[in-house]
């Protein structure tokens, strides 16, 4: 039966992936030859700089946890996917890297049925290869699909990404904020030997973007965490495609990059599936 709340989870679930899509951007428009695995270790340092203010004034109760193998896990598969996503962009084109990293919300929503005890009902079912459909048309005119090994690291990676995905949803009953700080922490204790074996002289420029970078981050996770907190991820999950709207219009309006026919169709496809799929559970007609 359906709850209001999953409206309110849907919209933070769109929340994220803006914030998501805004670091993206930002991201891009630095041009840096600095290791993208060391400005995410950067970001999850500074992360726990900004929060240092909350943990000195929280009370105790809400660091408590249930379990830090979990938070230990859930830093793991992040890192993991990060490398293996990495290490596959040296041999794939950007835009197959597009199209793979949608594997990611199939790849949770399976994980969620196996291991959340959640029912993928047959809309959400439609509703994800529809979206999938609309993403497919958009690369579609860029590439040709070529199975290679940088094909098959990035699917390892969007699967170690859906591995995070269930981790974080397993402990989504815990506080918000604190889940954000453990992240970040057990991120920056697993990540730091790979940092400073790869490490690179930073600008100035790229110094003073990373706080940005960071806060971005943090309304990130508190957005995403929240909405698994409150509405099942099968619910959520077709509503990841809509990230491929945020990126296409703000590499539009920011870089000046046109949008295609294929581009249009595609992001019309995914805009009916969206609208029609939130009716749909607004009205408690989609299962989970």
């Amino acid at each position: 039966m359906m709850v209001r709340n999953y409206n309110f989870g849907i919209s933070l679930k769109l929340l994220n992936l803006l914030f998501f899509t805004s670091t993206s951007l930002l991201f891009l428009s630095l041009k840096t030859s600095i290791p993208a695995f060391q400005i995410f270790f950067l970001i999850s340092v500074t992360g726990l700089a900004i929060m240092l203010p909350w943990l000195l004034t929280v009370k105790e109760a809400r660091l408590k946890i249930r379990s830090y193998k979990l938070y230990f896990y859930r830093a793991l598969y992040n890192i993991i996917g990060m490398v293996s996503w990495v290490e596959a962009l040296k041999y794939i084109s950007l835009n197959e890297a597009y199209s793979i990293d949608y594997m990611t919300p199939i790849f949770t929503t399976i994980l969620a049925v196996l291991f959340c005890n959640e029912k993928l009902s047959l809309k959400s079912f439609i509703i994800l290869l529809i979206s999938s459909f609309g993403v497919y048309i958009i690369i579609s005119s860029d590439y040709t699909v070529n199975l290679n090994d940088g094909t098959t690291i990035g699917v390892f990676a969007t699967f170690m990404w859906s591995c995070y995905n269930i981790i974080c949803k397993l402990q989504s009953s815990e506080d918000i904020v604190a889940q954000t700080f453990y992240t970040f922490l057990f991120t920056v204790i697993l990540s730091l030997p790979i940092a400073l074996f790869i490490w690179k002289p930073i600008t100035y420029d790229e110094l003073c973007t990373i706080p940005v970078l960071a806060l971005l981050t943090i309304f990130s996770s508190i957005t995403l965490f929240s909405a698994y907190k409150t509405t099942p991820i099968v619910i959520l999950m077709p509503f990841t495609f809509s990230k491929v709207l945020f990126i296409e219009f703000g590499m539009y309006i920011f870089f000046e990059d046109t949008i295609s026919k294929h581009a249009l169709i595609g992001v019309i496809i995914i805009l009916i599936a969206m609208g029609y799929f939130f009716h749909q559970q607004h009205k408690g007609k989609v299962s989970h």
